[in-house]
């Protein structure tokens, strides 16, 4: 129940309180605990003429307050009154919603309908097939749910003349649905609307779509093909996490943010495009996918941690001259944890940057940063078996030290060597080595600081240090394990 309803409930069960009966109130506070629809009862303030769904079921306060059938409940001034009809009296122009169900023979005294009629303005009946609908205050319809059982259905656009604008949060989850139709007119699809829908095959989105929201589409594991409409302008989080048959996505072009985890584990998704104006690419965007190849446009500032990590397939990666690097990497909860956005991709054999980038660039395909000399990520499908870090880097890992995975090297790479300029290995720099990873501290290193979880989860890491070095004190210190050499 939304926070207005609950309020205007209360109101609606204090105000039977003072007219009925406490018994009264006390039942339809009770209707509450059920799991009823807010679409199947209105009450609404009369003196801001606004409509105001309620969790309740029309027939159900009926029968508790003495009346077969209950159109209206209005709240006039902070007091209430209803309106009961007989059934011959019905009029298709002032019901709201009835229901036969739960009489009670008792009766009591309510106010006239020509007073009411005379102070309230009534919704309409609307009919709606197997749709459940909500009004929203500026006169629309969402569509909250379906009872129906056909396998293939169209969400109307419109109903009882009224647009259908919105799929509200929720309305179709868990359903046993394979083709869904959405209506021109339609413009959002709310959060987990079609949620763990397992059997839903195809969907087509009307031109008229700007929203799609978080969830709503996850975990639609037959969902084969979706062809995004192109005045979408906001796709959130986890929009198609878990869609792992769908093979190619094209993002419209008013796109400027892709949400994150919006694609994660798409593990068939071999072909993306991404359109000029794109920005923002968010943690786990396309963590877990099948393509290749990317080509990132040069609008994109920000790519988030994990963006396309675990992408086993991807081999060359492109940095536009606009991607930061105080963005490249972030955790976008905190702001302040970075991890590689590449970590796992164990094909990826080379990183190439734009020269233009005043941030970042590449040597031998490893990026990294330009101001501060930081490498902050290393293909892992890069075929050298030993790697040496050029003179003048002088930090591996994290912009501020709270986290970041340069990589879990678990490709080619067996050893690691260290220049003499490094001054400092950051948190989790390295972690979750699966084989014996050689780091070899150079004499002239001796005032290298070594973070406490640099190499977290890291128990196959063995340094080649001098005795007694800072190397030589910290691998004793972490129990890792170490070779002396001269």
């Amino acid at each position: 129940m939304t926070e207005n309803n609950k309020k205007l409930w209360d109101r609606a069960v204090s105000g039977i309180k003072e007219e009925y009966t406490d018994e009264a109130a006390e039942k339809m506070e009770d209707i509450t605990n059920n799991n009823l629809f807010d679409n199947e009862l209105d009450v609404y303030e009369k003196t801001d003429k606004k409509k105001f769904p309620v969790f309740a079921v029309a027939a159900a306060v009926a029968a508790v307050i003495g009346v077969t059938v209950l159109t209206t409940i209005v709240i006039i001034n902070g007091s209430l009154a209803v309106t009961p009809l007989d059934s011959s009296e019905i009029d298709s122009s002032s019901i709201v919603n009835s229901s036969e169900e739960g009489k009670n023979t008792s009766k009591t005294e309510t106010s006239s309908e020509s007073e009411i009629s005379s102070e309230s303005e009534s919704l309409p009946m609307i009919d709606a097939g197997d749709y459940l609908y909500d009004f929203l205050d500026d006169g629309t319809i969402a569509i909250t749910g379906y009872k129906g059982t056909d396998k293939a259905i169209v969400i109307p656009g419109s109903l009882g003349g009224r647009g259908v604008t919105q799929i509200s949060d929720y309305a179709f989850k868990d359903l046993k649905i394979e083709e869904v139709t959405i209506s021109e007119g339609i413009e959002v699809i709310g959060r987990e609307a079609f949620f763990d829908c397992k059997e839903l095959r195809k969907v087509d989105f009307p031109d008229t779509m700007r929203e799609i929201r978080e969830d709503a589409f996850h975990n639609c594991v037959m969902l084969e093909s979706i062809t995004l409409p192109e005045g979408l302008t906001k796709l959130e989080g986890s929009a198609f996490s878990r869609c792992e048959l769908i093979t190619e996505v094209k993002i419209p072009k008013g796109i400027k943010k892709i949400g994150e985890a919006a694609f994660i584990c798409c593990t068939s998704l071999t072909k993306v495009e991404l359109p000029e104006g794109v920005q923002e690419i968010q943690a786990r965007a396309f963590y877990g996918c099948g393509f290749a190849e990317i080509k990132i446009p040069e609008s994109v500032t920000k790519i988030g941690a994990w963006a396309f990590a675990y992408n086993e397939t991807l081999e060359k990666i492109y940095l536009p001259k606009n991607i930061k690097a105080a963005k490249f990497g972030e955790n976008h909860y905190d702001g302040e944890t970075f991890y590689n956005p590449f970590i796992g991709c164990h094909g990826l054999t080379e990183i190439e940057v734009d020269p233009k980038n005043r941030d970042l660039y590449t040597q031998d395909g490893v990026l990294y940063t330009r101001n501060d000399n930081r490498l902050i990520a290393y293909p892992e499908g890069k075929p050298d078996t030993e790697y040496r870090l050029p003179e003048g880097v002088e930090v591996i890992g994290s912009l501020n030290d709270v986290g970041y995975i340069v990589s879990e090297c678990n490709g080619n790479l067996r050893k690691l060597i260290l220049p003499e300029s490094l001054k400092h290995i950051g948190t989790r720099a390295f972690e979750d080595m699966e084989w014996n990873f050689y780091i070899e501290f150079p004499e002239g290193l001796t005032d290298v600081n070594i973070k406490e979880d640099a190499f977290i989860y890291a128990s196959r890491i063995i340094f080649l240090c001098r005795e007694n070095s800072v190397a030589h004190q910290y691998a004793k210190k972490h129990n890792i394990e170490f070779e002396i050499i001269e």
